[in-house]
């Protein structure tokens, strides 16, 4: 019974100076459970808003990154152009419990063309795709696998260098039996 009674006061001193200890803390205090609630209020704002951006089409090709303090969101990252990061400032500000948007998005600006080359982009990718069968072409061939060939196509137009004397005749008819291409020539 005495050792009962003996555990019961040790036990009931280890709670009562764990309590004392916790709200004599600045961390026990009533300020700071608060404080917590407002962390998870934020954490809860920004998966808000990483997910209403995930959710926009137009928003697919950011990259973009939440941070939120208090309710007020920070965007950083980058953006294809100006109207895409407003785009991006106007959904994180129509999430529940954002207060305000700063913005460090960066645009990023596509790199010009070369000057003369006057292809779109459909023709610059149907190029690279028919460039990329011939590449398949010669390496499924016996004869031509392994050869240091370089290859330019421009508008279906094929250019062939860097390939021995020898083999440019089968080269010229593998290249001419690709689909797609208008015309061949040596360089």
């Amino acid at each position: 019974m005495l050792r009962r009674l003996f555990a019961f006061t040790v036990l009931l001193l280890l709670v009562g100076g764990g309590y004392y200890l916790w709200v004599s803390s600045p961390h026990g205090r009533i300020d700071d459970l608060q404080g917590l609630g407002g962390r998870f209020e934020d954490l809860r704002v920004t998966a808000s808003v990483r997910a209403a951006l995930a959710l926009n089409r137009r928003l697919q090709t950011s990259d973009l990154h939440v941070d939120t303090a208090k309710g007020r969101i920070r965007l950083t990252g980058s953006a294809p152009d100006a109207a895409t990061r407003s785009l991006a400032m106007e959904v994180a500000m129509a999430v529940p419990g954002v207060s305000q948007v700063d913005s460090s998005v960066a645009v990023n600006v596509p790199p010009a063309s070369p000057e003369g080359d006057g292809r779109t982009l459909g023709e610059r990718l149907d190029d690279q795709a028919l460039a990329g069968k011939l590449k398949l072409a010669f390496s499924l061939h016996r004869d031509l696998a392994g050869l240091p060939v370089q290859i330019e196509v421009r508008r279906r137009r094929v250019t062939l260098a860097g390939l021995p004397t020898a083999s440019t005749a089968l080269a010229l008819r593998v290249a001419r039996d690709v689909p797609d291409v208008l015309e061949v020539e040596l360089q």
